[in-house]
């Protein structure tokens, strides 16, 4: 339930979300949804391109655990912080563990040219929310200040 209120949804809309990974039985009693996969503005931004991969090559609790353990190749930083610090999918898709299952239709040159535009569509995409946001803070201290905006006219 607090998932999908975070999210603005109905919990039928999580429990379909094919994006989100999903910790059930046996390892919990009902399905929970790691808190690691979200942030303020609901899913992270930098994980829904790499989720659907993961989720191809092991399961959900696996690719959570995978996403906060240590790992070497990441200078034993975890991919997670990782991708948070250097906004960089190439070496994250380098480093993805053998798959511990066949990958269904699978093909990983394709899920890693579809990750790879999803990924800098999405950091497009949190770029323009970022800029709107900052300009409609800035609009809102203008208006505090009442000084008039700078495109506009400038009374005498």
């Amino acid at each position: 339930m607090h998932v999908a209120r975070h999210l603005g949804v109905s919990m039928t809309d999580v429990v379909a979300d094919q994006r989100l990974l999903r910790i059930g039985h046996p390892i919990a009693f009902e399905e929970v949804y790691p808190a690691i996969q979200f942030d303020d503005d609901g899913i992270r931004w930098e994980l829904e391109p790499l989720l659907p991969i993961l989720r191809r090559r092991m399961g959900d609790h696996q690719a959570a655990d995978w996403l906060i353990r240590s790992n070497p190749a990441f200078a034993c930083r975890s991919p997670l912080d990782w991708l948070a610090v250097t906004k960089s999918l190439e070496p994250v898709l380098d480093a993805l563990p053998e798959p511990t299952r066949p990958l269904p239709g699978g093909d990983d040159r394709a899920d890693r040219a579809s990750a790879t535009h999803a990924w800098r569509t999405a950091q497009t995409e949190k770029a323009l929310a970022v800029r709107r946001r900052l300009g409609a803070d800035a609009r809102r201290r203008r208006k505090r200040v009442g000084r008039p905006p700078p495109s506009g006219p400038v009374p005498v």
